[in-house]
């Protein structure tokens, strides 16, 4: 039995390329090869990644451009907090594109100007601006918070680059919720749950906190820096979503802690228990801190 040529190992290709190797359509109908989409195939061996996926989609429809839920994994970008990696890749066609076949993928036949397209490894993407306005109709305010502070705090778009979208968005489903997410975002916020955090409160009533910002003592000396800190009260939230620390890293905070404590700082540290199942038990507890 011929054995499937590195190449092959590698990504999806079409029937073209596996006939420049020797494979023909019979053999791609066997054991060793999947289809995943028309003229998609792949490798069993490969893992069949969200990655591989939307490569694959691209080779099916070379017109597409990677958006939505799929141009959120290809930027790196947080999917919702309950929302697993989608298995069919998303992909906007602009409109006047004829797609003959749409099985195994979601296609999105919509308006995409040039300016809200970008480049990728796995080839076209629409903007994260583009895409933020997309995701609005699919996710919860904290979600889209989430995202928005990730795009911003990776400098993928400005918030001039949202709401230039959003102003070409209007009237789209999911606008509201974008126009609402975008007043609330902070490019400084270093993980989604620093931003579900920040927005619990925010949304509370309670003062904007300075996020990731230094700490110092007394004579200027550097003491921290702080998740969320709250200044004038002299309160710091630090999320903790480490599982593992060595000890040389667990002495260190406590020593940390201690300098902090000595300076009369009082550290809050919140888990994503906190956040996600008890947030009313969290805005009590920062609530009491600040008021005492």
């Amino acid at each position: 039995m011929q054995s499937i040529p590195p190449a092959l190992l590698e990504h999806p290709f079409t029937r073209a390329t596996a006939a420049t190797y020797g494979i023909t359509p019979r053999m791609l109908e066997g054991r060793r090869f999947r289809r995943l989409l028309k003229d998609a195939y792949v490798a069993t061996p490969v893992p069949l990644t969200h990655e591989v996926r939307c490569r694959a989609a691209r080779l099916a429809i070379p017109h597409g451009v990677l958006s939505h839920a799929s141009a959120t994994v290809v930027k790196g970008l947080p999917l919702g907090i309950v929302e697993p990696e989608p298995v069919k890749p998303h992909v906007t066609t602009p409109l006047g594109c004829s797609t003959a076949d749409r099985r195994g993928l979601i296609n999105h036949v919509e308006l995409l100007p040039a300016w809200q397209i970008t480049t990728s490894r796995l080839g076209p993407v629409t903007t994260a601006a583009r895409t933020f306005l997309d995701r609005s109709a699919e996710q919860s305010l904290e979600d889209l918070v989430a995202l928005g502070d990730a795009a911003l705090n990776r400098k993928l778009a400005t918030k001039d680059d949202l709401e230039t979208v959003l102003e070409w968005g209007a009237g789209r489903r999911g606008v509201v919720n974008a126009r609402r997410a975008l007043r609330l975002l902070d490019g400084r916020a270093e993980s989604a749950m620093e931003s579900r955090a920040r927005l619990i409160l925010v949304l509370a009533g309670l003062e904007w906190p300075e996020v990731n910002t230094d700490v110092h003592d007394a004579d200027g000396e550097w003491l921290a820096r702080g998740d969320l800190v709250y200044r004038k009260a002299r309160l710091i939230i630090e999320y903790d979503g480490r599982i593992h620390l060595s000890e040389a890293r667990r002495r260190a905070d406590l020593r940390r802690r201690n300098l902090l404590t000595a300076e009369g700082w009082t550290v809050l540290y919140v888990t994503a228990d906190d956040i996600l199942r008890h947030p009313e038990r969290f805005l009590a507890m920062v609530e009491n801190l600040l008021a005492g």
